[in-house]
């Protein structure tokens, strides 16, 4: 039996192991259970101060679109941070989303109806694609991803169904499982809502048995297949998961703003949704979501108060690449790890008083 991991070396009994060598492993995970469920509480007060922050300034309309591009980051982190694959081309599933809810929007149907459709269609798409790149090296996926999604542009620039260069207006806002978005705080507590079942059910994934074998993928993927893990089919699942949640943030984005354009298809798209990510954290979920919040965010002030927006918006984001290599996602973890290690020491040791 290899019991390699946790210190023991071939040929060694148990009885013979030190004590500590067989102890650290199972003390390392219990600070790592105990780190996540102190990045969770705090998460949760975060997300309970931007809901007070929102209904106290009642900016829901500028909140509701940071929401958006939110999710737009989380569906790209999905595909990069969790299976490592460069999925450089997501603004693809991001349009597919959106234009679906212009196509349909003279349609009087159900606004469930093109929000589950451009979600699926998204899926079937980037499920035919991983057919294809999954095969090939990294390099190769990632210049197809992008190729794919610069062709999907070019057709929405070009073609009437699509509506040219001018794209689809007139999108009704409709509802979201039947919860009106007519205004725009009724709009706010949909997305908000949105985000928060996204985070905890991608939350739960990531933590499972499934999320485990997806870790093993991205950290060597040739180990992971030496081990008996299907890398192909794992990959193939966090592409096709991710497209579905960038096909949401469209389909959101098209019912708020009411139109769709295809600027949103161009490669610049989806390289910002990558910047996001890297801003965040690669891998962090939450890192994902306040790295979409942090880019539009500082897009609408930039556009708001300078003449030269894209200028400041690239200082910006190059110095918290450059200081912050991990992410903010990276900063908060060591902050609380040593405010716990902290707190470690100073809880009085075992026979000592008080």
């Amino acid at each position: 039996m290899n019991l390699d991991g946790v210190g023991i070396r071939r040929g060694q009994s148990l009885s013979d192991t030190p004590v500590n060598a067989t102890i650290a492993p199972i003390s390392v995970g219990l600070r790592r259970l105990r780190e996540s469920r102190w990045t969770g509480r705090l998460m949760l007060a975060l997300f309970i101060v931007v809901l007070v922050f929102v209904w106290l300034t009642g900016s829901y309309f500028t909140w509701s679109l940071m929401a958006v591009y939110g999710i737009f980051a989380l569906g790209t982190s999905i595909p990069i941070g969790w299976s490592g694959l460069p999925a450089f081309g997501q603004g693809l599933f991001f349009a597919i989303g959106a234009y679906t809810m212009g196509f349909f929007r003279s349609a009087n149907l159900p606004s469930i109806v093109p929000q589950l459709l451009g979600i699926v269609v998204a899926a079937v798409v980037a499920a035919l694609i991983a057919l294809v790149v999954t095969r090939m090296p990294f390099i190769g996926f990632s210049m197809i991803t992008m190729i794919v999604a610069q062709a999907a542009y070019q057709f929405a620039y070009t073609s009437p169904i699509t509506g040219g260069e001018n794209g689809f207006y007139g999108i009704l806002r409709g509802d979201f499982l039947g919860i009106s978005l007519s205004s725009d705080s009724s709009f706010w507590w949909v997305i908000a809502g949105i985000v928060a079942v996204l985070v905890v059910l991608l939350g739960v994934a990531k933590r499972s048995a499934w999320g485990r074998k997806v870790e093993a993928v991205r950290l060597d993927p040739a180990r992971a297949g030496a081990l008996g893990i299907n890398v192909r089919p794992i990959r193939t699942a966090t592409f096709v998961i991710g497209a579905a949640v960038c096909a949401l943030g469209g389909v959101l984005y098209a019912q708020l703003l009411g139109s769709v354009d295809p600027s949103i298809a161009f490669w610049t798209a989806s390289t910002l949704a990558v910047v996001m990510v890297v801003v965040g954290g690669l891998g962090s979920i939450y890192g994902a979501v306040i790295g979409g919040l942090l880019y539009q965010g500082l897009t609408l002030y930039f556009n708001a108060t300078s003449a030269t927006p894209i200028l400041f918006l690239g200082i910006v984001l190059v110095l918290v690449v450059l200081l912050t290599p991990g992410g903010l996602a990276d900063i908060a973890r060591r902050i609380l790890r040593r405010v716990l290690r902290a707190t470690e020491s100073r809880k009085p040791k075992e026979g000592e008083e008080g």
